[in-house]
Parts: C-alpha cells; structure tokens; sequence
C-alpha cells in the first residue's frame, strides 16, 4: 500500500511540485493551503503517514499548526506522525526551535526531487522500524498474545488495581505433537489455541503467552468458579475438535490444558504472589488427572509437596510438559564456575559484554530465628531469578549473598534490572526486614570504568579526518548530553573498538587513506557484538557511496556542510530506535 502524505503550503506551486515528485514515486499525495485546512481534514479523514508543513503562512503559521495537530492527535488516540517542515528560510534558530518541539525534519524550499523523496523515504523507513520494534517488544508473532515481558508487566498492574482471576495455562502432552507431527504442527495447535482461549473468554481480559505451551490470562470481574469450570470445560472440547481437525481423527495424543488459578484480590495483590499460587494450583491439576482446572486453596498445602508414591514416569511426565521456566539459572558453585569461565572466553573471542552483580541482605532486625532468615532468603533468591532472563545464571553465596552473570547486555539494561529488583523487594512482605544492597561490575574493568559516568548506547565515536567537522560533531552531539569520543583515522577507531563499546558510530564515508567505508568493512568482519553497533555515515550526497554505506548496513546518512541540528536528530533517533531493539533482543534471549 502506498505510503499518504499530506503537504501543507499556502504557495500553489509548492504544492504542486511538491505533488508531483512525491507521486512519481508512489506516493499519495493531499494537498491543503492552510493550517486550519489540515486539521479539519484529519478530523474527518484521519492521519496520513507523514505531514510536510510549511512554516510561514498566513494566519495559523507553521508552529502554530503543529502544536495544534499534535493535540488533535492526543484527542483521537492516534500514534505521533512525523512531521518535516519545509522552509526557505535559513535562519538556524528556526530550525532549532522546530527540533525541539518534535519536529522530524527540514526540507529546504525549493525542492531538490532527489533530496524530497531521500528524506521522506528516510524518515517513513525509520517511522515502520520503530513502530515493529515497538510491536516486536510487546507481541508475541505466533499468539498475537502479549509476550512474556509485557504480559507479566500490565498484569501485574491490573492485579493491584482490578478484581478478577488470574489463571496460568498450560497444555498437557503437547511435547507429543512437536515430536511426532512436527514443529509446523506444533506451532498450528499453539496458535488456534491462542484463538480458542481469546473466543471463549467472555469477560473482559487480558492475554500473555509466557512459555512454549504456557499462557498467562487475567480475566478482570471473572469472581465464580462455576465460570471458570465452564471456561476449562469449553478450552479442552473445543482444543481436541480443532487438534483432530488438524491431524486427523485417529490422532491419539491425550491433548488437553490444565488450569491453576487464583481470585484478585482475595488471595492478594502481589503478581509475583499470585503467580506462584497459580502454578501451585496447576501442579496439582497436573498431578490429579489434567484437563481441568484447580483453584488455590490457603488451606491446601499439599499443592507444595511432591507425593509420596512418585515414581521415575510420573516425575518425567510432569517435567516434560512443563516448560523450561523462563528465568534465571540456578546453579552450585562448581557448575557456576565452569560457566563462568566459559562466558569470559566467550566474551573475549566475540567482543561480547556481560555483567557481574552481587546483591547483598543486610539484615536490619535481631532476634530472627535461623529458618526465618532462609525463608527470607528463599524469598529473595525467587524474586532474583523472576527478576533476570533465562540466559542469565546465579549463586547463592554464605547466608546472604547471590552472585549473578549476566551475559550479552548493556549498562543501559544494567541499571533496569537493577532497579526492577530494587523496586520488587521494597514491596516484598520481608523488605522491612533486610535491606538489599547490590554492587555491578563489567567483566571488562577498564570497559566498566569507562562507562562508569556514562550509558553505552549514549556513548558515541565520531570519525572524521576534517578538524573543523570533528570540532563541530563533538560540541553538537556533547551539547545533546551524548559522551563523545573523536578519532581522525580509520587505524584509531578500529584500536578504540578492541576495548570500548560506543551505542552509535558517525563515520565520514570518504577519507585519505583508509576510507570510512573500508574501516566499516574491517569492522564489520569482527563480528561479535560489533556488528549491532548502528553507524551514521557523512557523506556528500554521491549515490554509489550511499548504496555501499547501505550495503554494509548504515543506519542513517548527514550530508555536509553538516548541519548540527539535523546530526543530533539522527543520533536521537538512531538511540531511540536502538533502545527498542535491545528490549526485543532480551525479549528474545528470554523466550529462548
């Protein structure tokens, strides 16, 4: 589908040549003449998928219009349009003053066509890539469910705020699907399940797939267990009609889904709580005949214990149809060492990061007894693995100290685990009893220094053999609140990238010597955590050098004269769009 853009100019011939460039391209072009034309036909048509907007027209000017559009949008719930100004004028305060209330860009008047369609494309480009990234971050692909991630963060909150049920799904058997009719098959049951649970469910809910075969429901005024015995009844006929449908009539896999689950609030508030008694009430559905259900009882402790007859099947049966928990690992000090040993040389071969963390109980009161403090830590040490991915591995360490490797992530991500744990124990019931103290540290010392001031992805390395260029980027992108590092030569970047890891290179395509591309080229064959560093070319607008900066994967292009404004807005957002894919990317590690 073509991609809409509205022009707004007072100017005729504008309009029409800004038309006819943008619809040689394949665009569809509206045009209007005034400020007050965009906004009532937005209000009647809706927003396009970018606006060119002129600043100096008569009336309700260029800015005027634009904080205008932007409440129009709030009032209609509509995602931010990028908007670009068109402009004659070549005042550097006007421009500044439209960068900082949001605007994505400026467009000189009159219009170069090649310069028009390169930064429309480009900007409509990044507009797509941070929108999938957004929903990359949020959905899982298969389910249309909200993944893990997400689920567990907008659950959490509609169990402190909402009266419902919460419920943990699980299907019984389905390892049996994957092995005998294959991973295709396996992911047709996971998907019309996905339907059947969203099409049977007739209260208002919210959905989260948190496993292979898991899914987290939160089913908001659901209150009757005879609802929720009609909800599993309906889950597990229609479940077997779909998966016979699917396989055939003589497919003999004893399919099914169990549910565990507790009512909100009358067994609590705490997500992390709820959770576990959910998973408590499964297990024993799970031990008790499947597909069915099971509410968590107060009084029901035998949802904790392992029978006492079990056997070698029963004990495989129950594991295999779990999923692996989607957390951190928990390890014995001989086990965590030979991993640990094993992720440095890792690290060191693939220019890879990982953090060390030792989080520390400090207990503030006397006179707990010996099992009471092991409760707590119990406590603490769930909390920790709930809190990290299932890449991540951990030890307990003495009475009161875990140590975690985090492998694969950066200082930006660092200081959210971090505080994700902070903020979970301050609600935990036994925070008032301990005080939690965490310490973090780069398995690169001198990496970790060096970033001790400063997050990675903020951190940008600039090169260019131009004094006046490298003087301008630095004073521009470190007036931005970016930490900038400057090299003059290709042979010094690729020395600073052995032990530093910017979030954003900004390279000069052509230099004497080795050029910008050729360094790229160098560092490209690294691989490692190398290649996800985004690079911004300079170049000077000439066409093959852009097709190979393409190529090898450039984020973004600056012409010279380089512009420090228009620098910074790339580099924004470039950090933006890299931040969504370092969340998408611990969404993945997590789910994997």
């Amino acid at each position: 589908m073509s991609k809409w853009i509205i022009v707004v100019d007072d100017d005729v011939t504008n309009l029409k040549i800004a038309g006819q460039i943008l619809s040689k391209n394949g665009m569809r072009v509206t045009a209007v003449r005034s400020g007050q034309a965009l906004i009532d036909y937005v209000s009647q048509k809706g927003v396009p998928d970018l606006i060119l907007l002129d600043i100096n027209m008569p009336g309700m000017d260029g800015f005027e219009t634009y904080e205008k559009f932007r409440k129009l949008e709030e009032d209609m719930s509509a995602a931010a349009t990028p908007v670009v100004m068109l402009t004659a004028d070549e005042d550097i305060s006007t421009e500044s003053r439209g960068l900082a209330a949001g605007v994505s860009d400026y467009i000189r008047k009159p219009f170069d066509p090649d310069v028009l369609v390169r930064r429309v494309d480009n900007i409509l480009d990044t507009q797509v890539r941070m929108r999938r990234f957004e929903e990359e971050a949020t959905i899982d692909k298969l389910t249309g469910f909200l993944n893990k991630y997400s689920s567990n963060e907008q659950i959490a909150g509609l169990c402190r705020s909402r009266k419902g049920t919460l419920m943990i799904i699980d299907l019984d058997s389905f390892k049996l699907v994957n092995d005998i009719y294959g991973h295709d098959m396996g992911d047709r049951v996971l998907k019309t399940f996905a339907g059947i649970l969203r099409e049977n469910m007739h209260f208002p809910a919210t959905f989260g797939r948190i496993g292979g075969d898991e899914f987290l429901i939160f089913a908001e005024n659901l209150k009757e267990e005879k609802e929720i015995a009609k909800y599993s009844e309906i889950i597990n006929r229609d479940l077997l009609t779909e998966a016979r449908r699917m396989m055939g009539e003589d497919m003999s896999i004893p399919l099914g889904a169990s549910l565990g689950a507790a009512f909100v609030p009358e067994q609590g508030t705490d997500f992390n709580v709820l959770f576990r008694l959910c998973d408590r009430a499964l297990y024993t559905i799970k031990n008790n005949g499947k597909h069915g259900y099971s509410l968590y009882l107060e009084d029901d402790e035998a949802a904790d214990a392992i029978p006492t007859d079990i056997n070698l099947a029963m004990l495989t049966t129950i594991l295999e149809e779990r999923s692996i928990p989607q957390n951190a690992m928990w390890m014995g000090k001989e086990a965590f060492g030979n991993v640990y040993r094993y992720m440095i040389r890792y690290m060191d071969r693939y220019h890879g990061t990982a953090y060390k963390m030792l989080f520390s109980a400090k207990f503030t009161h006397t006179g707990l007894s010996v099992s009471e403090k092991e409760k707590i830590m119990v406590s603490l040490r769930e909390l920790l693995q709930e809190s990290l991915r299932n890449s991540d591995i951990m030890m307990q360490i003495g009475d009161s100290h875990f140590f975690l490797m985090l492998p694969e992530i950066n200082d930006y991500n660092v200081s959210r685990v971090t505080d994700r744990v902070m903020n979970a124990w301050s609600e935990n019931e036994y925070s008032r009893f301990v005080r939690l103290e965490v310490e973090t540290e780069s398995t690169d010392r001198e990496l970790h220094d060096l970033y001790s001031d400063s997050k990675s992805e903020n951190r940008v390395a600039v090169l260019t053999e131009d004094d006046s260029e490298r003087e301008l980027m630095v004073s521009a992108l470190t007036e931005k609140g970016f930490s900038v590092d400057a090299m003059s030569g290709g042979g010094e970047l690729l020395a600073y990238l052995e032990e530093h890891r910017p979030g954003l290179m900004i390279i000069k395509a052509v230099m004497e010597g080795m050029s910008g591309i050729d360094t790229v080229i160098n560092i490209r064959k690294q691989g490692g955590a190398l290649k996800r560093i985004p690079i911004i070319f300079i170049s000077d607008g000439d066409d093959a050098v852009e097709k190979r900066g393409l190529e090898l994967g450039a984020a973004d292009f600056v012409e010279t004269p380089i512009s420090p404004e228009k620098l910074c807005l790339r580099a924004e957002n470039i950090y933006k769009l890299n931040l969504l894919k370092n969340r998408v990317y611990e969404e993945t590690e997590k789910n994997n």
